[in-house]
Parts: C-alpha cells; sequence; structure tokens
C-alpha cells in the first residue's frame, strides 16, 4: 500500500512505498524536503497498541497442487501405465506372429510379393518388444 504526501513548498504530489513511512525524500520539483508520515493502524487497537485478532480477516485456503491432490497416486497411475503398456505389447507381438503366418501361406502359393510384408511385421514386431521393455 502506498503513502501519499505532498511537498509543501511546490505543491507536488508524490506516492511512496509504505516502507520510506517514517523518513524523508526530496521534492523532485523544488529540491526541499519532505517527511513521509507513520501511517497509523484505523482498526481496533487493544491497550498495547496491537490489532483485535478478531477483526482480521480469515486467510482463504490455498488450492492444494495437482499432484499433492489425495486419489489417485502418481505410484497407481504408473502401475495401470506399466500394466497397459505390456498388455499392448503382448498384443502387437500376437498381431506380428499372425501377420508372419498369413506371409508364409501367400509364399506357399506362390505370391512372392508378400514379401513386402515382412518390413510391416519387423515394425509391429519392434514396437511390441519395446512396449514389453519398458
Amino acid at each position: 500500500m502506498a503513502i501519499e504526501v505532498s511537498c509543501g513548498k511546490c505543491g507536488k504530489a508524490y506516492r511512496v512505498r509504505e516502507d520510506r513511512a517514517g523518513t524523508k525524500i526530496r521534492c523532485k520539483e523544488c529540491q526541499s524536503v519532505i517527511s513521509v508520515p507513520v501511517v497509523e493502524y484505523e482498526g481496533d487497537e487493544d491497550e498495547y497498541g496491537f490489532a483485535d485478532a478478531s477483526s482480521w480477516d480469515e486467510p482463504e485456503p490455498r488450492a492444494l497442487p495437482r499432484r499433492s491432490q489425495p486419489g489417485v497416486t502418481k505410484a497407481a497411475t504408473s502401475a495401470a501405465a506399466f500394466t497397459i503398456r505390456k498388455l499392448f505389447g503382448v498384443l502387437a507381438l500376437l498381431v506380428a506372429g499372425l501377420m508372419c503366418l498369413g506371409i508364409g501361406f501367400q509364399l506357399m502359393n506362390g505370391n512372392f510379393r508378400a514379401l513386402g510384408g515382412f518390413v510391416l511385421v519387423a515394425a509391429v514386431g519392434g514396437v511390441g518388444l519395446k512396449w514389453l521393455r519398458t
């Protein structure tokens, strides 16, 4: 909160930070010295000059960061992701195996153009192995 002061000589108004209360500043217009007053508390005070705690506002509760909120933990999420990766890895290897069988049947029937399918088998099998290793 800023304290508003004005020069007594030229009338120029200034806004001064609250931590400058009780100090003196120099006017930029006429170079005269201005005393910054100490701001008094305007609320209810006890005999020692302290504010009554019952008049204070309650602080708003802070929201917990997302990773600290109760519920699904990071370990549970990690375990579920691990299980899903393993499942898809096995499925990918099964698909690659079935593709190899299909290509083998095509080659037995004399269709040598099916050899290009081994590229796809290698890709699917590679993904399956990667998911099984992670």
